[in-house]
């Protein structure tokens, strides 16, 4: 769903900016303006894919994984008789809130 594709108009637009023929800094300058537009898209494309997965109520993959493993490693020490009861119970309880607030 890559947004950023260069099409045959963009390729039509690139071939007469360099008929211009323009010097080094203009070069230079046009670059760094193509990639501040690409990074936009890139960013407009992922906001519009973490839009999606809210609406669908659910987190991206990475986000998912994350909060996967924070959620086996809470297990573990729960599981773990060397912490005493009160400790176990204090981080079970903060890594639920933590889930609960994502």
């Amino acid at each position: 769903m890559d947004m950023i594709k260069l099409n045959w108009t963009d390729q039509n637009l690139i071939r007469k900016f360099y008929e211009l023929i323009p010097n080094e800094d203009v070069i230079q300058t046009a670059k760094q303006l193509w990639q501040i537009a690409a990074d936009e898209l890139r960013t407009k494309e992922k906001q519009e894919i973490f839009r999606q997965c809210i609406y669908l109520k659910r987190l991206p993959n990475k986000i998912e994984q994350l909060l996967n493993n924070l959620l086996d490693h809470n297990r573990k020490t729960v599981n773990n008789s060397f912490y005493d009861e009160d400790q176990r119970v204090s981080c079970d309880s903060r890594c639920l809130k933590m889930v609960n607030q994502c």
